[in-house]
């Protein structure tokens, strides 16, 4: 006599958590598997699908892991790949001898990460055409060091620019960026908001700011020393900066010949080119004192220089 057995497997029923996280944070993925009973099941293993792939090791192997007591638990890098994707994971239990297969969705959003950026200057006041080194530090919310985008710079909220009119920036390594920036020849002296902006795909945009101090320019006259054969005769003389450039802009400027002022001229990027009559000058030398005044970007200045009417 034989008896025959109707074996049936048992049903199963499988949840998956949701994963919310930022690029790059290591998550757990926990699936839960109760039989219809709601006894954990401790028997097969789990797979898992993001959208429509799925899940595989650095070897590229399928990622199967084994159920115990009701859980199997995946520690999952969020990759770059799902940067701004909503979507959605599932868990695939493979059931087993007693257990049929079952599976379960859950949601996948992913942020990108944070970061804090701090500005330093290598000097705490500058002039025009200085050269200055602005560095910045850049680090993860959780203070590592961030490898990778760049850095740009602006002044009172306009992008710093070459020549070319390209934005300047410094690309992040271990955590720093550094640009080596020359103040224009001329900037008029005040204080300036200096802003420096992280970008990096993988992260959220941030921005810190410091001020920039910026001085009025020390300047000094460069006169042609004069020699007068008629009674008219002409007074050259280059108005420069500490760099040797011609100021910019316009500059107040008075002559004096012997202490005596003999005329008031406003001049254009730093050039003095005018002409005095010295008809009333005796033949001899004279002291010659050329006077700039101060304005919103230089100092003022006081240079001498000789005159001979012959």
């Amino acid at each position: 006599t034989s008896v025959k057995f109707n074996v049936r497997r048992i049903a199963t029923n499988t949840t998956v958590s949701p994963i919310s996280a930022r690029i790059l944070d290591r998550v757990d993925v926990i699936v839960g598997i109760v039989d219809e009973d709601k006894k954990s099941v401790s028997s097969g293993s789990v797979q898992f699908k993001i959208g429509d792939k799925l899940l595989t090791d650095d070897n590229g192997n399928v990622v199967r892991v084994n159920v115990n007591n009701g859980t199997a638990v995946y520690n999952y890098l969020v990759p770059t790949s799902l940067r701004d994707v909503n979507t959605t994971i599932m868990a695939i239990y493979s059931g087993s001898d007693m257990y049929l297969s079952s599976m379960a969705n859950s949601t996948v959003r992913v942020a990108k990460r944070d970061a804090r950026i701090v500005v330093c200057l290598d000097k705490l006041q500058y002039r025009g055409g200085d050269h200055s080194v602005i560095s910045t530090v850049v680090v993860d919310r959780n203070n590592s060091l961030v490898d990778g985008g760049i850095v740009l710079f602006k002044l009172n909220g306009e992008t710093i620019k070459d020549s070319n009119g390209q934005s300047l920036n410094a690309t992040v390594k271990n955590g720093v960026a550094t640009l080596n920036y020359r103040l224009p020849e001329g900037i008029s002296a005040k204080n300036i908001n200096l802003s420096a902006v992280f970008v990096n795909s993988n992260y959220n945009r941030v921005e810190n700011d410091t001020i920039l101090s910026i001085l009025r320019s020390n300047v000094i006259f460069e006169p042609s020393i004069v020699v007068a054969k008629s009674d008219m005769a002409r007074f050259t003389a280059r108005l420069v900066d500490a760099n040797g450039v011609l100021v910019s802009g316009e500059s107040d400027v008075a002559i004096k010949i012997n202490g005596r002022t003999v005329k008031r001229v406003t001049i254009t990027n730093g050039v003095l080119n005018t002409t005095l009559d010295v008809s009333s000058y005796a033949p001899g030398v004279y002291t010659v004192e050329y006077m700039a005044g101060m304005n919103n970007r230089y100092n003022s200045v006081r240079t001498y220089s000789i005159f001979e009417k012959v």
